[in-house]
């Protein structure tokens, strides 16, 4: 989905279970991911949902490569796309600890 007059596109996916709305932006025959918010439902949140911003390019790299497999002309799917989304869940473990140490 887009915006009018936007340059970017908010694309919603799935990765095993998990909500993200990636943003993306294409320019000059190339295709930038600017950012990711995952979501969840939590009723004791305002609207029922709470977010988390991704900016990280690890996680951002990973959700634009798992959304181009999807549209991979392969006729076929296989456990290449269990192992792409799987890394998504395990880079945002990372960041979480990477975080937890921080503080």
């Amino acid at each position: 989905m887009r915006a009018p007059l936007s340059l970017q596109y908010a694309i919603d996916m799935n990765v095993n279970g998990n909500h993200y709305i990636l943003m993306v932006q294409f320019w000059k025959k190339q295709i930038y991911a600017l950012q990711a918010v995952r979501w969840w439902h939590d009723e004791n949140e305002p609207g029922g949902k709470k977010y988390r911003l991704y900016k990280q390019s690890k996680i951002l790299s990973a959700l634009l490569i798992l959304l181009i497999h999807q549209f991979h002309p392969m006729d076929e799917r296989h456990n290449e796309d269990m192992d792409l989304s799987q890394l998504v869940i395990d880079l945002e473990q990372v960041e979480d600890d990477e975080s937890e140490l921080a503080e």
